[in-house]
């Protein structure tokens, strides 16, 4: 059984009979990072080969080879529909992926298909195994999303596609009646400006290049992470105390704090860190007398540890 997706770009004038090249360079990139982020999230390695041209404005299929030996050819017949229904999701009318009750649909379908090779217990137990919900994380939709609007946003520059469908075919045959097709006037609705995630790092080492030690609005200087980053300082009171030169910094002067770091997705599907805040500063460490300071925010989280543990906690029940 041969299962692929079918991507057709309709065209506003149906005597052509072709598109611009880096239109449809960019589509299929942004296609290809689609199938390989969903299949990286539910750890499933594959391969990605495209079928000759047809008739009937462009129309380019998808195939997926499965390159991983975890997986029978029996499990293939669920993985392939199942990361082809995501990447479909993505691209039309579920990009949230909330109607999931669809994947459970395709796969009954599926074992209709293959007459009696799958039962439904079968092919659902295959599909428990894929970790389907790694893709619905905000750092993995960040990603789709990027590539859905990359999509979107390559035939919003052509004038010649009036619409676009991705439609699953079995042997060559579609098994989804509706097609999941999008109009021209709708595509500027998937074209979404970079959507930043955010990610917390609570014990970030920081060594400190260049300190800003009087107001102003520029950033800090550092390395956190075996890189050079700049950063902007949100404790107060830390800031404070620097500009009272209540700290001096030197080389190999270092901080131990909260980090909020955000990245965005770059046009190849890959996550980078634009932005970094340092939100409370818990140690200073001082190199010429090796000693690591507290804050005013790392004695409050001592205290509020301290207050925390199950001997507080048992003391605050008796009290009460």
């Amino acid at each position: 059984m041969s299962t692929s997706l079918q991507t057709h770009f309709y065209f506003k004038d149906q005597d052509i009979h072709s598109i611009n090249l880096d239109t449809f360079l960019a589509c299929e990139k942004s296609l290809r990072n689609i199938l390989l982020h969903i299949a990286k999230a539910i750890d499933v390695k594959i391969e990605l080969e495209i079928s000759v041209p047809q008739e009937g404005g462009y129309i380019s299929d998808t195939l997926i080879k499965i390159r991983d030996k975890r997986y029978t050819q029996t499990e293939a017949l669920v993985i392939i529909p199942t990361l082809f229904l995501i990447a479909q999701s993505i691209l039309s009318d579920d990009p949230e992926l909330k109607d999931r009750h669809k994947a459970v649909q395709y796969l009954e379908l599926s074992r209709s298909i293959n007459t009696g090779e799958l039962t439904l217990e079968e092919a659902l137990s295959i599909y428990k195994k894929l970790d389907v919900d790694a893709i619905c994380v905000p750092k993995s939709m960040v990603v789709l999303k990027k590539q859905c609007s990359n999509f979107y946003q390559s035939l919003e520059q052509n004038g010649k596609v009036s619409k676009v469908s991705n439609s699953i075919l079995v042997n060559k045959k579609p098994q989804d009646e509706d097609k999941h097709t999008v109009h021209k006037p709708e595509f500027k609705n998937y074209i979404k400006s970079d959507e930043k995630i955010e990610r917390i790092d609570p014990n970030a080492e920081i060594e400190i290049i260049a300190p800003v030690i009087k107001k102003s609005n520029y950033k800090w200087r550092g390395i956190y992470d075996e890189r050079y980053i700049n950063f902007s300082l949100s404790d107060k009171d830390f800031k404070s105390d620097v500009y009272k030169s209540l700290y001096s910094f030197e080389t190999g002067s270092r901080l131990y704090a909260e980090l909020k770091i955000k990245s965005i997705a770059d046009d190849d599907g890959n996550l980078k860190d634009v932005e970094y805040e340092v939100l409370q500063v818990y140690e200073y460490y001082q190199p010429s007398t090796q000693e690591r300071i507290k804050t005013h925010a790392g004695r409050k989280r001592d205290a509020e540890e301290m207050f925390n543990t199950p001997q507080q906690e048992a003391l605050q029940l008796t009290m009460e």
